[in-house]
């Protein structure tokens, strides 16, 4: 991610409806989790659990599906709650394990993984991560995404043998 910040060494200025704005690099970044925090007052994701979020989601005016895991139902907050207010480009970094099947698990925190998003005004420019490639560790993941299927879920991917 630095080196595309250094890539990237703009002086753009946009006007999207009334917000201005700046392409100059650095760009802020933002972990997943402290975007739940500051925005949909979730300050402990850990401690929150599929039925605590899904209480959350139906405040804000968001249907869960039976089934839907923990991450998805945070992804879904969100993208309701969060994304809005990110107008100046923002990289959001760390995401949940579980939102990420295909990506590689973070060095320091085994629950969040390698992937990053830049976002402009409210909309996702890029998704990116680093891909997964231990294969135990893969096969574990479609399992579970896989259960998480057969229990209602709409997004998870097939364990293939």
């Amino acid at each position: 991610m630095p080196l595309l910040c250094q890539l990237l060494r703009l002086e753009i200025f946009v006007t999207m409806s009334t917000n201005s704005i700046s392409f100059k690099t650095p760009f802020a970044r933002i972990s997943f989790k402290d975007l739940l925090a500051r925005y949909a007052q979730i300050t402990d994701y850990e401690a929150e659990t599929r039925d605590t979020l899904t209480t959350r989601a139906r405040q804000f005016g968001l249907e869960v599906e039976k089934g839907e895991s923990k991450g998805r139902i945070a992804d879904d907050i969100y993208k309701k709650k969060c994304r809005p207010h990110l107008t100046q480009p923002t990289f959001v970094i760390d995401h949940p394990l579980e939102l990420s099947p295909l990506a590689k698990r973070h060095p320091d925190r085994p629950q969040e993984v390698q992937r990053f998003q830049l976002i402009v005004a409210g909309l996702e420019m890029t998704n990116a991560f680093a891909e997964l490639n231990d294969p135990l560790d893969q096969r574990a993941r479609f399992e579970e995404q896989a259960k998480l299927r057969s229990r209602g879920g709409r997004r998870g991917r097939s364990a293939s043998r």
